[in-house]
């Protein structure tokens, strides 16, 4: 009995080494494979974010369209309730729309002109489709600055904005 015993013990020893090489293997595998995914997935990632960066250098450097004129403030002012309808902010909310002077672009033949428009209590996605209702009905115009601060006194994730809404005019040194 004790002879068959001992030549159990090494194949029994053996077999449990297998089994623990065996697992080893498979949770080593395991979390290569898992590594792998992470990998190819950053690598997914930082591409994507290489194609926007080089997107975003092409729409920077792209030339800004000007109008011939400027515009009466009521066109303007039209576009910006269109746009504050399409991303839902109520007419409570939008506190103020003040034009400002005209500014010339260095000593180029192109002015600038700009609207201060405040918007209160509104959620950055509404934020996002007013900017980009702006900007798609009309190309030739810009967010020139946003500021953002969080709403005082509310709980939820509301914002009151700070915007200024350019577009460039075509307006040779000689002619105001």
């Amino acid at each position: 009995m004790s002879g068959s015993m001992t030549r159990r013990g090494p194949h029994i020893a053996l077999f449990a080494m297998i089994a623990l090489s065996l697992t080893t293997y498979l949770v080593l595998y395991r979390l290569a494979s898992q590594a792998r995914a992470e990998y190819m997935s950053s690598v997914s990632r930082t591409a994507q974010a290489q194609r926007d960066v080089l997107e975003m250098r092409r729409l920077r450097a792209a030339p800004q369209l000007a109008v011939e004129r400027q515009r009466p403030n009521d066109e303007l002012l039209t576009q910006i309730q269109v746009a504050a309808q399409f991303a839902r902010i109520r007419s409570d909310q939008w506190i103020r729309n003040e034009p400002k002077g005209a500014i010339r672009q260095g000593t180029s033949n192109y002015m600038r002109l700009q609207t201060q428009v405040s918007l209160q209590h509104i959620t950055l996605r509404q934020l996002v489709q007013f900017c980009h209702r702006m900007t798609v009905d009309d190309p030739a115009l810009h967010v020139d600055s946003l500021r953002c601060k969080a709403s005082s006194g509310s709980q939820s994730a509301v914002w009151d904005v700070e915007l200024v809404i350019g577009y460039l005019i075509y307006a040779p040194c000689g002619r105001p």
